[in-house]
């Protein structure tokens, strides 16, 4: 007889976000050889608290413990592809707008990871691609030596050369914005100084004084 209990058998419960990375119920129902069973009320009971309230309406009609997950399998299967094909679409169109390098890559991989985990990952390779892709345009450079390389680019090494290139444009941009201020810093004093009679007098009326 095999005795189930549902926070240890399953302790994740089912939720709509994680159907795909709920593995441990398909792997203890392999474990137990329990796959094949029709009509146990036990395991239907346990397939019942593994789930949270606003998934067990789905199941709650169900006579056996496989029908309960056959019901799960084709209510969640669409919505995990419509996921998937959701994510990918963010890895295509995901400009780095207003973000640092450090959160934009952060970004980029967390959509990565939530890939793999709804068993759909990508490669390293791929992610370099769409990492170039939605970079800003003041990137085009760097993404242009990228690009023609002979070796392909690994993420640690991309994330380097990304955020030394990052440290020079704002260095740059330091600069340009100094270099702007200065006259206009100068034209400020000089304004002041005429203000103040220090500039403009004639030398007549400084003898005069005198």
């Amino acid at each position: 007889i095999i005795h189930f209990n549902a926070p240890r058998h399953f302790p994740i419960k089912l939720a709509q976000q994680n159907f795909t990375v709920r593995k441990q119920v398909h792997t203890t129902l392999i474990g137990y050889d329990c796959l094949g069973i029709v009509d146990d009320q036990i395991l239907l009971s346990a397939l019942l608290g593994s789930c949270t309230d606003g998934i067990q309406p789905y199941i709650s009609n169900a006579s056996t413990s496989k029908k309960a997950r056959d019901n799960l399998m084709t209510i969640f299967a669409n919505k995990s592809r419509s996921r998937i094909m959701s994510l990918k679409e963010s890895l295509i169109k995901n400009p780095q707008g207003n973000q640092t390098i450090a959160a934009f890559l952060q970004d980029m991989l967390a959509i990565k990871n939530e890939l793999a985990l709804a068993n759909n990952p990508i490669s390293n390779e791929d992610l370099v691609i769409h990492v170039l892709t939605n970079l800003n345009p003041e990137f085009k450079e760097l993404v242009a030596a990228i690009r023609v390389r002979d070796s392909t680019i690994t993420l640690p090494e991309l994330q380097d050369k990304l955020s030394e290139f990052e440290l020079q444009l704002k260095k740059v941009d330091d600069i340009t914005l100094g270099t702007t201020n200065i006259p206009l810093t100068a034209n400020y004093t000089q304004r002041n100084k005429y203000a103040s009679g220090t500039y403009g007098r004639s030398p007549q009326s400084s003898n005069r004084q005198q």
